[in-house]
């Protein structure tokens, strides 16, 4: 979602441009990703490339982290942002960085998990704690969600963002992939809601003031 979103801004006339990217532990080479397709579209890469380290939450992967771990990492995430807007603000040259670890795991997993991602919704449950609220269609970004009989129904377009898992205020979904979901917690950032989750979509759109939403492009996917 984010390379297609990313193919198709127009570049043609900025003077100056940045990613700034959000991880859980290895994501570097996301920016070594987009820095490709920018090159590739207007002949040079990012002016300027950030990554921002914040709490996991790909639970079949990693544990949640603890509430007091998970306020002091988004502490120095918002030092970090403040970093990036001084850089951002004078047009500094920013290079990607070098993480051989996390090129590693690309290399390794990237193409396999962009394959079989579309049809990952076969690999989520519901239990009888679901309520029908309807929460996780509204907060899927790719729109691969609807509710049939009160129950959701993943179709073929999954991203595999785990927002319908996060999102369900009763925990009744479940993503049975390496250690599966059941147990390990939750997690989205304390000011993302369903509305801006909505918004993204171009639906519902908050109000000017949300923090999720400010500065957002129509179409640019929103990370948790």
């Amino acid at each position: 979602m984010v390379a297609n979103f990313t193919e198709r801004l127009d570049l043609s006339r900025a003077k100056y441009t940045f990613a700034v990217v959000t991880m859980g532990g290895i994501g570097v080479s996301a920016l070594h990703q987009l820095n490709g397709i920018v090159r590739e579209r207007r002949g040079r890469g990012l002016d300027a490339a950030f990554a921002v380290n914040m709490p996991g939450n790909f639970p079949p992967l990693m544990r949640s982290v603890p509430a007091g771990k998970c306020g002091e990492i988004l502490e120095r995430a918002d030092r970090r942002l403040d970093e990036i807007a001084e850089a951002i603000g004078s047009g500094r040259p920013v290079s990607p960085g070098f993480a051989p670890l996390s090129g590693l795991v690309n290399a390794l997993s990237y193409g396999s998990l962009a394959k079989s991602a579309r049809d990952a919704g076969e690999l989520f449950s519901v239990s009888d704690a679901c309520t029908g609220c309807g929460t996780c269609a509204r907060v899927c970004p790719a729109g691969n969600l609807t509710l049939v009989d009160g129950r959701p129904m993943w179709g073929r377009r999954c991203e595999l963002c785990c927002a319908c898992l996060h999102f369900c205020p009763t925990e009744a979904i479940q993503l049975h992939v390496m250690f599966g979901t059941e147990g390990r917690g939750r997690y989205r950032h304390p000011d993302l809601t369903v509305a801006a989750m909505e918004a993204q979509r171009g639906q519902n759109v908050p109000a000017p003031d949300t923090p999720a939403v400010q500065g957002r492009l129509p179409g640019a996917p929103v990370l948790f």
